[in-house]
């Protein structure tokens, strides 16, 4: 089946990623991971606005109380859009472990669920994790093991939460129980075994239907799993890294998708001008609004 892609944002962002469509102001939120920077996009008027960051950024969530909730090196911050300033949050700090914040979400109940990945050269070990964040700053561990920790999202219903882990030494997708009562998780399992397709999962949404939709960087696709763990669609992308998508849009019928233009394999310069760029892709498929943090 074909679809409508188009590069709605030519960015040339390193390593463009975690979008999220804001209702309140029908923007785009998106970051650039290096060097550090934060990003909103207005698809009525194409105008993207950026915020330097101090250090490298993983994610940016929506927050209850207005504006967003940023993973930075250091620990979490709020950022308020309308004084460009920075409030730290909580006293997690990955770097101490050497460790960065990288994927995020935020569970029905409005905590903030997030990973952590090694920052160090290959040939670590993978200290990365799942972490849940209470709008009061308490932290727990719910899930470790990973080393680059990605693919939060929560089926429809809200009972399930999954999990990537992109690294070549794992390169699969886990599901999960979530408990909302008390956000934790259990019985772990396996979903899907990334080996059997072209390209890592990485960051995923899912949509109204509990379909799975993983961005898959070095395998030039966006692919949906079904419920059962099966493919049921290929989406071709015009870059090589596509990063994480995301449901959008007023109706939520616009797959948006970040993508990296910094490191492109030797050889596929040409084949991909935009990448780093932001796209569109009509899947024919709806999602549902991410929830709101409330920190």
């Amino acid at each position: 089946m074909s679809v409508a892609i188009e590069c709605v944002l030519a960015a040339g962002a390193r390593v463009g990623e975690a979008p999220f469509w804001s209702a309140h102001d029908r923007m785009l939120w998106w970051v650039d991971i290096v060097p550090g920077s934060l990003h909103r996009f207005d698809p009525a008027t194409g105008r993207d606005e950026s915020w330097p960051m101090p250090s490298r950024i993983g994610f940016a969530c929506p927050r209850r109380n207005g504006g967003v909730i940023v993973g930075l090196e250091e620990g979490l911050a709020f950022f308020d859009p309308e004084t460009a300033t920075l409030e730290p949050f909580s006293e997690v700090n990955p770097s101490r472990d050497g460790l960065r914040f990288n994927d995020a979400t935020v569970s029905p109940e409005g905590r903030l669920v997030a990973t952590t990945m090694q920052t160090m050269p290959p040939g670590g070990q993978p200290n990365g994790a799942v972490l849940v964040i209470d709008p009061d700053g308490t932290a727990r561990t719910v899930f470790e093991g990973l080393w680059v920790g990605n693919g939060l999202a929560f089926s429809p219903d809200g009972k399930t939460l999954y999990v990537a882990d992109t690294h070549e030494e794992a390169n699969r997708v886990w599901a999960c129980d979530w408990d909302g009562d008390e956000g934790v998780v259990t019985g772990r399992r396996p979903f899907f075994d990334g080996e059997t397709i072209a390209g890592r999962p990485d960051g995923a949404a899912v949509d109204s239907e509990g379909g799975y939709w993983v961005a898959c960087p070095y395998g030039w696709q966006v692919i949906r799993i079904d419920t059962a763990g099966r493919i049921d669609r290929q989406i071709a992308m015009p870059i090589e890294k596509p990063t994480k998508p995301c449901f959008g849009g007023p109706d939520q019928r616009t797959l948006f998708v970040t993508s990296i233009g910094g490191t492109p394999s030797p050889g596929t310069e040409h084949l991909q001008p935009l990448a780093g760029g932001l796209f569109t892709v009509d899947v024919g498929a709806t999602g549902h609004p991410v929830p709101l943090f409330e920190g």
